[in-house]
């Protein structure tokens, strides 16, 4: 009877727990947790991009839960990457609660791009930055990255990085290796350096752009511009051959009929008399036009 009972609340206590349990297990593991952080590249502030590559046994599609600063008024990008390389816009929902916020995005990829701004420190030539992780995630290596802007002089980080190499737009980076963290891991980078000019470092790369534009869901929109050039040149043909033509048809002269020479008829007064006409002394018939005969020679009577 006891158990009969129990049975019921068992049975309750279960169905309570197990939404709980299903939602712990809705974030995936992450191999690799890029932070990038590019102060004045394309504007008078830190340039952050989240580069997550999430582990190869994940099963997709998979919703994961990122952390940003609770600060962060907008979004630059969110987006994942495709099989062919692009970028992707991806749905997501934005929950804050307190000094944290999570961006929830249904990825189908393993890679996750997540971009926003964070103000900096600019006093006269000195500038400074610094960003913390906002925990909240684990990731088996985690790394900041940071590109050292164009005419930066006495550029230091802290912690100091690792290794410092040329690459993207042929620009400066410093890469510091923070290692695996957990949830609870909160790491934190800072970086001063001197610039004598205001100009962003994206001023000085011409028509290079810093990241390729997410493309809708659907797919990329034809840019009709990009065909514009094509078009007019296409026009261009049309118009001189149209031209060739007309003038070929206006400058070549006109076939006239040749005019008939019309035989004037004769006046009344010189008019010939056209009955056979016989010589009288031979008897030959002699044209109307002759005036002695071919015969005998004599001179024909009319």
């Amino acid at each position: 009877m006891k158990m009969r009972r129990l049975l019921p609340a068992f049975i309750s206590l279960f169905l309570l727990a197990w939404p709980a349990a299903a939602g712990a297990q809705t974030t995936p593991t992450v191999d690799q947790a890029t932070v990038s952080l590019w102060p004045e590249f394309d504007r008078p502030e830190v340039l952050i991009i989240y580069r997550l590559h999430l582990a190869s046994a994940t099963d997709l599609p998979a919703r994961v839960a990122i952390p940003i600063p609770a600060t962060v008024p907008s979004l630059n990008a969110v987006a994942t990457r495709g099989q062919d390389g692009t970028l992707v816009n991806a749905s997501y929902t934005q929950e804050t609660s307190g000094d944290s916020t999570r961006l929830l995005i249904d990825s189908d990829s393993q890679d996750i791009q997540v971009e926003f701004y964070v103000p900096m420190e600019r006093v006269e030539g000195q500038r400074s930055f610094s960003f913390t992780w906002p925990g909240g995630l684990a990731a088996t290596s985690f790394v900041f990255d940071v590109q050292q802007p164009v005419e930066a002089t006495e550029f230091t980080l802290t912690p100091p990085a690792e290794t410092r190499a040329v690459g993207e737009f042929n620009l400066t980076y410093h890469r510091v290796d923070i290692g695996a963290i957990d949830e609870a891991a909160t790491p934190t980078v800072a970086g001063t350096y001197n610039r004598a000019t205001e100009r962003l470092t994206s001023d000085f790369l011409g028509g290079q752009t810093p990241l390729g534009t997410p493309e809708a869901p659907g797919g990329r929109t034809p840019d009709l511009t990009a065909y514009l050039p094509y078009g007019l040149l296409a026009l261009g043909v049309l118009l001189l051959a149209g031209g060739g033509i007309y003038y070929l048809r206006t400058a070549r002269p006109a076939t006239r009929p040749r005019p008939r020479h019309r035989r004037m008829p004769a006046e009344s007064g010189d008019q010939l008399d056209a009955s056979p006409v016989y010589c009288h002394n031979c008897g030959a018939l002699a044209s109307a036009t002759d005036f002695f005969c071919r015969r005998c020679g004599a001179q024909l009577r009319r």
